[in-house]
């Protein structure tokens, strides 16, 4: 009670700081969720995350000693000020840095509850490709490129292109554009399935054309 009794007898520009101050710690209770996002959410390994996490420590531990020098050159007032609308900015970045590409757990029966396979959530739109993540437990960042692995005594050692079309006439999901955008991959929409495989972006290209049995065509 003597607490709140002296506390009401300061001056109220300190209580309305006091305030503030725990208002902007409470914040801060983003941080152990913000590890769970960066690795569930944005395929980052558990490294990374508390990598992530470090840098964010460091920052604040710089951010504390470089008011000191501040305060001496615009103010407290100012620099408090200054800490607040950097933080308010820092924070409302992350909103604009989210990823389209969301990510799910999936556990059929056949699959441990400890290892769910990640899919991304436009599971729901079935005229799109199932997309998922592989190697399950692997960030996508750290997937080896597989394209570069293909040996054939026909000289084909490099996937260049694989272009899938997909009947209808609507725009793809946020999901499938990601994918697009960080893959040889390419989706169109055509009047019926088909998908080619760009083993050479040589305009001579051999065409091998394995329809009507199969919607499939292979460029050497």
């Amino acid at each position: 009670m003597k607490f709140i009794q002296r506390l009401k007898n300061q001056d109220r520009r300190l209580f309305f700081l006091l305030v503030v101050t725990f208002v902007n710690r409470l914040g801060y209770f983003i941080i152990p969720f913000l590890s769970l996002i960066t690795v569930r959410n944005f395929g980052f390994s558990i490294q990374q995350s508390g990598l992530i996490m470090a840098l964010g420590a460091m920052g604040l531990i710089a951010g504390n000693l470089a008011s000191g020098l501040l305060i001496r050159k615009i103010g407290a007032r100012d620099n408090i000020i200054l800490a607040f609308a950097i933080n308010i900015s820092g924070f409302a970045a992350l909103y604009f840095c989210s990823s389209n590409f969301v990510l799910v757990d999936y556990c059929p029966p056949f699959i441990s509850p400890d290892d769910p396979i990640k899919v991304a959530d436009n599971a729901d739109a079935h005229e799109e490709p199932f997309t998922f993540m592989y190697p399950y437990g692997m960030p996508y960042n750290q997937i080896p490129k597989f394209s570069s692995f293909l040996s054939h005594p026909n000289g084909v050692n490099e996937v260049k292109l694989i272009r899938i079309t997909i009947p209808g006439k609507g725009t793809f999901s946020q999901a499938l554009n990601t994918v697009l955008s960080v893959s040889a991959l390419e989706f169109v929409r055509g009047e019926e399935h088909l998908m080619e495989i760009f083993f050479s972006d040589s305009p001579n290209a051999k065409k091998i054309d394995l329809r009507p049995q199969y919607p499939l065509v292979i460029y050497i």
